[in-house]
């Protein structure tokens, strides 16, 4: 039986002191975000350390850096501010950290994300955003698009402390559910993980479902690789998650219409696209994507055999 990859992840600040990151990495944590600065002042005094420490582990790690988006400065200058810390973003995942903030004359807001996302990408060619982006604020403020971010990093927090493997048993598969029409791809499910490496203690854990090399097309940009999903166990009604955003992908490179929204949600626009690839390949029409659809998925995706010319007789 096909196995979903889990990769499991952690995100840091100066509030985590000086992070161990041979020893992060030893634990078989294999991403991580630092985050680099916050409004148009703060730069996180950590954060030349971490950049250093999670780069120096190679291709075995996938380094990210975060902006604290503030919604009482200037836009702009909060991109120059990221951009002159950060570096070379080119091996960087980048996110954007957009909630609530104590103390402030203003909260942030998604446009406010929208115009740091269209001016970052102008500076640096179009690199990927991630928007952490809570479903909680997302609602406290109104439920607006977040479209414009390539993909999203949720939070929802199981209960206990523990290793990234045992609090992860604890998730349910609706947290990986899309919202603001986009799909979520990396869930931070609990800020009380035990990892060595952490001088403060506990630590923020996050997963994302996939390997490196599906994690760096996502979040460094390149070519985009089409993933088909693993029918064991099988995706159905109330299914949720990366697999799902996967399948909708698929379905609609093999021609499904009207596309499907890519959100993450096996809703019934998802099911109707199942039963009718498997009305095309004609097998019965269930509406559950298992291993025999998968294999009609797969033979959808083909291309073509082109035909070989007659050869005209002498």
């Amino acid at each position: 039986m096909a196995q979903v990859v889990t990769m499991f992840g952690v995100d840091v600040s100066n509030w985590n002191g000086k992070v161990d990151w041979d020893a992060v990495a030893a634990a078989g944590v294999e991403f991580a975000f630092a985050k680099a600065t916050e409004g148009v002042h703060f730069k996180d005094r950590t954060w030349p350390r971490n950049r250093a420490g999670m780069l120096a582990l190679g291709e075995r790690f996938v380094p990210g850096a975060y902006c604290y988006l503030r919604g009482d400065a200037d836009i702009t200058r909060q991109v120059e501010l990221f951009l002159e810390t950060v570096g070379d973003v080119s091996p960087l995942m980048i996110a954007l950290d957009v909630e609530r903030r104590d103390g402030v004359s203003r909260q942030a807001t998604a446009e406010d994300a929208r115009k740091w996302v269209t001016e970052f990408k102008n500076h640096t060619g179009g690199h990927p955003v991630l928007g952490y982006f809570p479903r909680w604020y997302w609602r406290e403020t109104g439920e607006g698009d977040l479209s414009f971010f390539d993909t999203l990093w949720e939070s929802h927090y199981v209960s206990g402390e523990g290793a990234p493997g045992t609090l992860y048993d604890r998730v349910p598969a609706a947290w990986w559910r899309g919202y603001g029409d986009e799909s979520v791809s990396i869930l931070q499910f609990s800020d009380c993980g035990k990892l060595p490496g952490f001088p403060e203690g506990l630590c923020d854990v996050n997963v994302y479902l996939g390997d490196r090399s599906q994690l760096r097309t996502l979040a460094l940009g390149g070519t985009s690789t089409l993933v088909i999903p693993d029918g064991t166990p099988p995706l159905s009604a109330g299914s949720a998650g990366l697999p799902v955003s996967q399948l909708q992908r698929a379905l609609n490179a093999a021609g499904r219409s009207p596309e499907l929204m890519v959100d993450g949600d096996f809703g019934p626009l998802t099911e109707a696209a199942v039963k009718w690839l498997q009305g095309k390949a004609g097998i019965a029409k269930t509406g559950i994507y298992g291993e025999e659809t998968e294999a009609a998925l797969k033979s959808a995706l083909k291309p073509p055999r082109r035909k070989r010319p007659l050869r005209k007789s002498a």
